[in-house]
């Protein structure tokens, strides 16, 4: 065996497969893509959750006694919770609604008289006077409506019992109605990750179809027609629109069938079609942007993935930070649909409607780009 035979061939391979762009991709840039979105979703580059819970705090505490004070005062001590003052309970409930904040606190009108009350005879339940703290979680995060009681319960133990671990108190959390509306399943918070899920592959089928299309000569037959670029582009785009259409009624039925029943009006679900149809036009973009820069629709299937994984694995079901789900928008179609879906809010809730500016904003974006691109490139 020659070295320096073995050397040069070495290099020629090598230059080969660095100068082959699919070849390029799947070396290089899908293995980089892929550790990169699973390290964020799943805490190699950070925790993977959220450190900190906003939790308001309406005091009705009219004992005049510095209990509620100090109560809230470790509430926002802790390392997990984050203190937002609330003047009223209603307020409060309808920003819960909207995922704006993670839960509720009310302190009762007693609290002080039933802390103080502990204080002064800790042994001797009978001279307690015993009251309640009303709880109430987003039901849209399973994390939440599990983890957030006995840290709570921990903190309070704390205010009235520095340094303990676990005594009878004359102070509860929450209430059985609480408990029941709380009790979801893992594929509940699973659910509206779906929608997005599903409606993400036709970045494939766009970029797959157009390629194809080009491979085939039938774009440079089309050219030579009257029908412009516009009107392919728009055929396939109103064409995804309906396959979105029936994705979005696929992942209704069968996730109704195995028990998903969020108990919502039509208008709900209205919504959640019209969000899947924005979503929609953003994997029409990132399809068309694919499609210009595939050679042939093997290239068109893996470069797809380099927008495929980032929106799987940052915007649908896969618990991440919020902060590094906000640079993609199948974040906001999933959020969207959680409030929906899952935290009962209303079509017209500030939430929901923002969470459509953005992902419109964005598709239309992409959708733009796209167009634009490969009716430049993509069509010669």
């Amino acid at each position: 065996m020659d070295a320096n035979r073995l050397i040069a061939l070495a290099k020629k391979d090598l230059r080969s497969t660095l100068r082959n762009p699919a070849t390029l991709f799947m070396v290089i840039i899908f293995p980089l893509v892929l550790t990169l979105a699973f390290g964020l979703a799943f805490g190699a580059m950070g925790t993977g959750m959220e450190s900190t819970y906003d939790v308001a705090v309406v005091d009705n505490d009219g004992t005049g006694l510095s209990w509620a004070g100090d109560f809230t005062a470790n509430v926002d001590a802790s390392d997990v919770l984050n203190v937002v003052p609330y003047a009223d309970a209603s307020s409060a409930q309808r920003d819960l609604a909207e995922g704006k904040i993670d839960a509720i606190v009310v302190i009762p009108a007693n609290f002080g008289n039933a802390c103080q009350s502990f204080v002064d005879d800790p042994s001797n339940p009978a001279s307690w006077t015993n009251t309640s703290l009303v709880l109430s979680l987003d039901s849209g995060s399973m994390i939440i409506t599990q983890a957030l009681p006995p840290v709570l319960y921990q903190v309070l133990l704390e205010t009235l019992v520095p340094g303990a671990t676990g005594a009878s108190l004359p102070v509860t959390l929450g209430s059985p109605s609480l408990v029941s509306a709380d009790k979801r399943s893992q594929f509940d918070y699973m659910a509206p990750g779906l929608y997005a899920f599903a409606g993400i592959f036709l970045i494939m089928i766009v970029a797959e179809s157009f390629v194809e299309q080009k491979e085939k000569g039938l774009l440079k037959r089309i050219n030579v027609t009257p029908a412009t670029a516009a009107d392919v582009i728009g055929s396939q785009t109103a064409s995804n629109l309906v396959l979105a259409a029936m994705q979005t009624g696929v992942v209704l039925g069968i996730s109704a069938a195995v028990g998903f029943r969020p108990g919502v009006g039509a208008d709900a679900y209205l919504m959640v079609f019209a969000l899947s149809m924005v979503f929609s036009l953003c994997a029409v973009g990132c399809g068309l942007i694919t499609a210009t820069l595939s050679k042939n629709t093997g290239m068109a299937t893996g470069l797809s993935f380099v927008f495929i994984i980032p929106l799987m694995f940052l915007g649908t079901f896969v618990p991440v930070p919020a902060d590094v789900g906000r640079f993609v928008p199948s974040y906001y179609f999933t959020d969207a649909v959680t409030s929906l879906l899952l935290r009962g809010a209303p079509v017209t809730s500030s939430t929901v409607l923002f969470d459509l500016a953005i992902l419109g904003t964005i598709s239309a974006a992409l959708f733009i780009i796209g167009t634009l691109l490969y009716r430049k490139l993509g069509s010669k």
